[in-house]
């Protein structure tokens, strides 16, 4: 979902972008989500059921952003209940942990069922996250890693109309969690531009 008002002055515009939080079971997925709300860190692991889902405004230079974010569980026995929360997202937050390589190699997984249960079969935009960087000395997943596999996914992805980008969080030392909603704003924003088209 895409809505955009278009200002009646030199006003900023506004967006609402449905988008949703991916990764395996355990990677910070829901840690990341409520740190961005403002609602801490947890202090106990409680696997996500289905779908949780927050709302939250923020404004940028360039414009004015609701997000409408759906955290979606990461085991696999509810990738059939996953398929109806990804209609109508226009964009994914991949997450993976650096300490655990595997979450890294199923990352084309989440891609593929995301662009696979998106509105029309369209390809939106992806931002991977790297999370846990508070445990580098435990790191499994480096950086040849990462580099390698942006440059094959930025092969396929430019001819869909964007960049894949990447950034390392911290939800646990709020490292990075912010300016990953903003990074994200931003290649939306200029996806939409760039297309010049809206999805309800």
């Amino acid at each position: 979902m895409i809505q955009m008002s278009l200002p009646y002055t030199n006003s900023r515009m506004e967006f609402t972008f449905k988008i949703v939080l991916i990764g395996d079971m355990q990677v910070g997925k829901t840690s990341i989500r409520e740190r961005y709300m403002g609602e801490g860190f947890p202090t106990h692991y409680m696997p996500t059921l289905g779908a949780d889902f927050s709302i939250k405004d923020i404004d940028l230079e360039t414009a004015k952003i609701r997000w409408m974010i759906w955290d979606l569980a990461g085991h696999h026995t509810f990738s059939v209940v996953r398929e109806r929360y990804y209609y109508g997202a226009v964009g994914a937050l991949v997450v993976y942990d650096i300490t655990n390589k595997e979450s890294f190699d199923h990352i084309p997984l989440w891609i593929d069922e995301f662009w696979k249960n998106s509105f029309d079969n369209k390809k939106f935009p992806i931002l991977l996250i790297g999370n846990k960087i508070d445990l580098e000395w435990k790191r499994k997943v480096m950086e040849e890693h990462v580099t390698e596999y942006l440059e094959k996914l930025n092969q396929e992805c430019h001819s869909y109309g964007f960049h894949v980008d990447h950034i390392y969080t911290s939800a646990k030392n709020n490292i990075n969690i912010n300016d990953a909603f903003k990074k994200f704003a931003q290649i939306l924003i200029d996806f939409v531009s760039k297309t010049e088209r809206r999805i309800k």
